[in-house]
């Protein structure tokens, strides 16, 4: 490695620092911060703000990925492929850039990609934007949940509908039985013309 006094046999570490050469002649050293941390950190930051994915089994399955992979993930053993931080980043929806990079995630109180735009609508607009994702949020909770479906009352069917509903599962299908009526419909032949061939 080449350093500004020339060549530097101290090669450990090399790999996660960087070095700046100022335009003073100084020479300044950047630690690199380890992705594998990066990511632990995030992601350990997102599940403490998301009740729904707070445990490493309920991020595994939304995501689709291993548990165990989760914890490796979570304690920065293992550098996460691609495919791994696009399917975290789709659990707790936010971007994988998100994911990779330590600055902290901006405010969650106005979740807005323009917040200039946003900052100057009238209250009444900021409102509902506001109501509009609560419902989105409740929405998709109420989609989450496994509740199963129940009937709370239910109506006799009118009477005779179940024999008709039998006569109509039994009936071989043809034109007669698919007509509205249901009742047979006489065949009505034209009469046939005599044909007189007069020989004269």
């Amino acid at each position: 490695m080449i350093a500004i006094n020339g060549y530097s046999y101290n090669q450990a570490g090399s790999e996660d620092c960087r070095k700046w050469l100022t335009t003073g002649g100084t020479l300044w050293t950047m630690k690199r911060a380890d992705i594998r941390q990066i990511l632990a950190r995030r992601l350990h930051s997102l599940m403490e703000v998301t009740p729904h994915l707070d445990t490493q089994m309920k991020v595994a399955t939304r995501a689709k990925i291993a548990q165990s992979t989760v914890g490796r993930i979570l304690r920065g053993e293992v550098y996460a492929q691609l495919a791994q931080v696009e399917s975290l980043a789709e659990a707790f929806r936010v971007t994988p850039a998100s994911l990779l990079t330590d600055k902290d995630a901006p405010s969650s109180s106005t979740p807005v990609q323009d917040e200039s735009g946003y900052n100057s609508l009238p209250e009444a607009d900021k409102e509902q934007i506001k109501a509009f994702i609560e419902f989105t949020i409740q929405r998709y909770k109420s989609k989450s949940e496994d509740t199963p479906l129940t009937v709370s009352s239910s109506k006799e069917p009118p009477p005779g509908l179940k024999e008709r509903l039998l006569n109509a599962i039994q009936r071989e299908l043809n034109d007669d039985t698919l007509s509205i009526d249901n009742e047979p419909k006489e065949q009505t032949n034209p009469q046939k013309r005599n044909r007189h061939s007069s020989s004269q």
